[in-house]
């Protein structure tokens, strides 16, 4: 999560948890069912992260968050 915030320092304690979710390759149903909130509101929710860490909408969350910790071994 340091990582995160040190590149990314708009993301919000929610997001860093949906972060955590998504890093743990758990399925957006289940995010949901874990936070009482329709799958909906997670896809929502996924949207959005994708957008303040500049995602392509194609690329996975754990691709993506493996990169960037690649990306920062090297530096």
């Amino acid at each position: 999560s340091f990582l995160l915030k040190k590149h990314f320092s708009g993301l919000t304690p929610y997001d860093l948890s949906l972060i955590g979710y998504l890093k743990g390759g758990v399925s957006t149903r289940e995010i949901g069912l874990i936070l009482n909130i329709a799958p909906e509101s997670v896809k929502k929710s996924k949207h959005r992260l994708r957008k303040k860490l500049n995602m392509p909408s194609d690329m996975d969350f754990r691709e993506f968050f493996s990169q960037l910790e690649h990306r920062e071994t090297l530096d």
